[in-house]
């Protein structure tokens, strides 16, 4: 089984600072299709708090880190074996 991280936290790319941080909820729903692919691993997902209700029911979710300091300190200490980064926003790029 292996372990795979996603990165699709909801922000929208724009040119205004302010609209970059609204959660796009559609972005995150259209993304769950990649869960398909690994549905005999272990997925972690990093996401927004407020797209985060959108995950909490998926069954190919293991586990869900809400974007913040925390979170982020987290993943820093963790191994996976696939990182998918969906993220355009700087600063969340790898």
């Amino acid at each position: 089984m292996a372990k795979i991280l996603i990165v699709k936290l909801g922000y929208s790319k724009t040119l205004d600072p302010e609209i970059s941080r609204t959660s796009s909820l559609g972005d995150v729903l259209r993304t769950t299709v990649l869960l398909h692919k690994f549905k005999d691993d272990h997925v972690s997902w990093l996401v927004d708090e407020h797209a985060s209700p959108l995950l909490e029911e998926n069954p190919l979710i293991q586990r869900i880190l809400i974007y913040d300091l925390n979170s982020v300190l987290q993943l820093h200490h963790k191994r996976f074996d696939t990182v998918i980064n969906l993220e355009k926003v700087p600063g969340i790029r790898s």
